[in-house]
């Protein structure tokens, strides 16, 4: 399966720390760190975690007040150098990096664009299967759709975080796509949340791109496999919102659920659908998803 980090989702040079022992010789400090430069200033974070499950990496980190998070999504658990590109050749995954800075939560993720070619690069440097360690570096510039504001984030160093070989609990995301009237709609994001309330369980994958309206696909998280129509106000449904609050909701379309792994919590499926209001008119085809929700 391959994730997209709900935060998802992130070091050009990798320092080894040396240490001098009491017989005068020189061992490697295996001790974990994670850092990055930011308007000339190291910010070092303090709080990490990792995975490396069914072929992805995640990695997140926290400064000691929990402000400063940096997140890392990869679709391989290989060693490499793996860049932000547009190549329509590139065979190599694409990373998913973000910032949440201080003091803008309120503003989301601040993202590399994976629709504008130079914007981050990640090295993972070793994967150290023996020890459950991971190293690597990483830069990114990172912006959203709700702020002209964005952030350089350079010489950023992730060395001998500590892995688990098991997906979080905690952990939501994926990769979704679809085409919207004929043209390719490559989501930055794939927000995907559980909601649950009273009698009701169900899943709501978001799907946002800068100078767009997100799209929201909605179904109840123990779907059996199979198709379904999808309506405004039905269990499955698709919506968006123009701007200027006009909705629009399905005159017609589907949702394909494919496989729905209770166990894993992992999703996958299909859709289309006619979105209408407003007197305006949108047409989804082609659209897929690959996700994992939180327990």
């Amino acid at each position: 399966m391959k994730l997209n980090t709900n935060l998802i989702f992130l070091f050009l040079i990798l320092t080894s720390i040396f240490s001098c022992s009491d017989d005068g010789g020189e061992n490697v400090d295996t001790s974990p760190s994670f850092s990055y430069n930011l308007d000339g200033d190291t910010i070092t974070l303090t709080t990490f975690s990792a995975f490396v499950f069914n072929g992805n990496i995640g990695i997140t980190g926290q400064d000691v007040d929990g402000n400063n998070t940096i997140s890392i999504g990869l679709a391989a658990d290989s060693e490499g150098t793996f860049a932000i590109t547009t190549d329509p050749n590139n065979t190599s995954p694409i990373p998913a990096l973000a910032y949440i800075p201080m003091g803008t939560s309120s503003l989301g993720a601040f993202v590399a664009d994976p629709n504008q070619s130079g914007s981050g690069t990640l090295t993972i440097s070793n994967v150290d299967t023996a020890n459950e360690t991971i190293s690597g570096t990483f830069s990114f510039t990172g912006s959203n759709n709700l702020s002209s504001v964005s952030f350089e984030i350079e010489n950023g160093i992730f060395n001998n975080i500590p892995y688990s070989t098991d997906l979080p609990n905690d952990f939501s995301g994926g990769t979704a796509n679809f085409d919207l009237d004929g043209q390719s709609f490559d989501p930055t994001s794939v927000n995907v949340s559980r909601i649950e309330f009273v009698t009701e369980d169900n899943i709501s994958i978001v799907l946002n791109k800068p100078n767009s309206s997100a799209y929201t696909i909605f179904f109840p998280t123990d779907s059996p496999t199979g198709t379904f129509n999808v309506g405004g106000f039905t269990s499955y449904r698709i919506t968006t919102t123009l701007p200027g609050n006009n909705i629009l909701f399905p005159s017609s379309g589907t949702i394909t659920i494919t496989e729905n792994d209770l166990e894993n919590r992992e999703v996958r499926g299909t859709f289309e659908a006619v979105l209408e209001g407003g007197g305006v008119v949108q047409n989804i085809t082609n659209g897929e998803f690959d996700i994992v929700y939180e327990e």
